[in-house]
């Protein structure tokens, strides 16, 4: 049977573009997804709660583990210590960090941070390229927060601390990362120290309102949750008459990850940074609430463990007070 003329040549154009296709597929597929910079927001439909995973990388000759870990904590320490909502949503700061050798080892769409040393006493200014973003605060000032195919959040910086920097300054770059501008300089609102969201590391000081809103605004955040329902009283006891739990009283409550059926706490699993995971990430080992004295290893051990931080979904898990003492004994404490 002879050939049609100029059938083979559609033929083999259609096979090409099929292939093509195929192959862009793969490369998609394979290819980790683009990093949604060094500040973002996440949302956990159980909790009802907004989390600003804030991620640094620290280098330069004034940088050393202890010292970065300390900043960490206190950052994490500071804005979780303060009462912040979006609505009726909490809203927390997840901060991580790694410390790295160079400039050029920062993973891309990480904060990248130089810690310069000096020597003590002496002046050194710490500050943060906040870059211009599609969003402003609500006096008109840029925040660094846009929109991009890749999501809501603010780009990797560059910025520059010092190795004498103490903790409370930490966490004044800390507000800049997340997007909040100084409010002290020439030609800003005079707030005064107790209202301006930069000044809040210098004392126990509530976070203003506006500023969470300027926030929730630039990320397009809106709580889809209702006030929480006041708590029913409970009953008071009589002297000499044991008081019955009221049927469906809440107990106890646990963060948890859910695996095979089985529910595993979150508080027993550390925090890792980037590294053939593209994002922090929870590694073991673990217990499950079922099989409280069973250990089993990362599910995936050369990767991203037990799942990424921001990735995982996420419940509260009522716990019995034998599951407490289980994990009590293994130094686990719950909840």
């Amino acid at each position: 049977m002879g050939r049609v003329p100029g059938l083979m040549s559609v033929t083999r154009r259609f096979q090409f573009a099929l292939l093509t296709l195929l192959a862009a597929f793969l490369i998609g597929a394979c290819t980790p997804s683009e990093e949604r910079g060094g500040t973002y927001i996440t949302y956990d439909a159980d909790s009802c709660t907004f989390t600003i995973n804030l991620r640094m990388a620290f280098w330069g000759a004034g940088s050393n583990q202890a010292q970065v870990e300390r900043w960490t904590k206190a950052i994490n320490d500071f804005w979780n210590g303060k009462d912040m909502k979006v609505g009726n949503c909490p809203l927390r700061v997840l901060a991580t960090s790694q410390l790295v050798a160079a400039q050029g080892d920062c993973p891309r769409g990480i904060h990248c941070i130089e810690v310069k040393r000096i020597r003590p006493g002496t002046s050194h200014t710490s500050f943060v390229n906040l870059p211009e973003g599609d969003h402003r605060n609500g006096d008109g000032k840029p925040n660094g927060w846009k929109t991009t195919d890749k999501g809501t959040g603010i780009d990797a910086v560059n910025a520059e601390w010092d190795s004498e920097d103490i903790d409370q300054v930490a966490v004044h770059e800390s507000a800049h990362l997340i997007g909040l501008d100084d409010e002290y300089r020439a030609g800003d609102v005079k707030c005064g120290v107790a209202n301006c969201v930069t000044e809040v590391a210098w004392g126990d000081m509530v976070v203003p309102q506006k500023h969470i809103d300027d926030l929730a605004q630039a990320a397009g955040l809106k709580c889809p949750c209702a006030p929480t329902p006041t708590p029913t009283p409970t009953r008071t006891a009589t002297p000499g008459v044991a008081v019955t739990p009221t049927p469906g009283q809440t107990g106890a409550t646990v963060e948890t990850i859910t695996r095979g059926g089985k529910h595993y706490p979150t508080k027993q699993f550390r925090v890792a940074a980037p590294d053939r995971c593209t994002d922090f990430h929870y590694h073991g080992p673990g217990r499950a609430l079922e099989t409280p004295t069973q250990v089993e290893q990362d599910p995936v051990s050369d990767g991203c463990g037990w799942g990424s931080v921001p990735g995982t979904p996420k419940q509260q898990t009522p716990v019995t007070p034998a599951q407490i003492e289980a994990f009590r004994g293994v130094n686990i404490p719950l909840p």
